[in-house]
């Protein structure tokens, strides 16, 4: 059953998760992007990692960097407008964990 929201909040849908099993995340998506990188923050929500083989040149001083974490991330996008519903759900996508990636 859902609740009224509070003045100023969302409705609370985090009610009865262990926050430690979750992360909130905003994040720029790429839609002609052929690959999905990643914050070392996200790690723990990877699935079957392997190692990447992903090396990035671009933005660093120091040339290129290499990926550490290669496989499966299954997100669910929240919507916080009635306009947004159709838009939320889980998902799964292949990532590479890449270190100093903000």
């Amino acid at each position: 059953m859902a609740r009224k929201s509070k003045a100023g909040r969302h409705i609370d849908i985090y009610d009865g998760i262990n926050p430690k099993s979750w992360m909130y995340a905003e994040c720029i998506v790429d839609s002609g992007a052929t690959c999905m990188l990643v914050p070392p923050t996200f790690a723990p929500f990877i699935s079957s990692k392997s190692t990447s083989q992903m090396i990035i040149g671009g933005f660093t001083k120091d040339g290129t960097t290499h990926g550490t974490m290669h496989d499966k991330m299954a997100p669910h996008f929240v919507v916080t407008e009635k306009g947004n519903i159709p838009k939320a759900g889980q998902t799964s996508i292949i990532v590479d964990v890449v270190p100093n990636l903000a």
